[in-house]
């Protein structure tokens, strides 16, 4: 990417901050499609949110979804699960682990100036309800970004 374009999107980006509270980017290459939010931590306290193995359109719902639910109070944590994203399907967030923000969260590195800020990944199941751990497929499209004793959870 140009200088030219990295400054147009971050200062598209930080509009987006201002005038929504946060941004959405997606990314498709490498056989991952994912997106993620900028911003929700600077303006509302709470974790920025990624997402992988869903539609462009299905991903930026659902942080939609979560950045709705997080400006009307609700707290989302480390493990836990979490229903209303996605029709009948629970979803579970775990932390993500610093290590993974410059690989899979660069432009929220960029817009914090660094890795000081909080992220949970949103982990989707199946439609047949299976976790990437249980399915070798969802697996491939659904990295794990933090660490979960996933026995214990479900």
């Amino acid at each position: 990417m140009s200088q030219c374009l990295i400054k147009k999107f971050r200062n598209e980006m930080q509009r987006n901050v201002k005038k929504y509270g946060c941004s959405v980017v997606g990314i498709q290459g490498g056989g991952l499609s994912y997106v993620y939010s900028v911003g929700i931590g600077k303006s509302f306290g709470a974790p920025e949110v990624i997402v992988f193995a869903l539609s462009a359109e299905m991903s930026h719902f659902v942080i939609n979804e979560y950045i709705t639910r997080v400006k009307e109070g609700e707290q989302f944590q480390h493990r836990q699960l979490a229903g209303g994203f996605l029709r009948d399907f629970e979803c579970l967030f775990i932390e993500v682990h610093t290590r993974y923000f410059e690989k899979y969260m660069a432009w929220c590195e960029d817009f914090y100036g660094g890795g000081n800020f909080r992220a949970l990944q949103m982990i989707i199941p199946t439609t047949e309800g299976l976790w990437p751990w249980e399915n070798n497929r969802s697996a491939k499209t659904q990295p794990i970004l933090g660490k979960c004793e996933f026995s214990k959870l479900i």
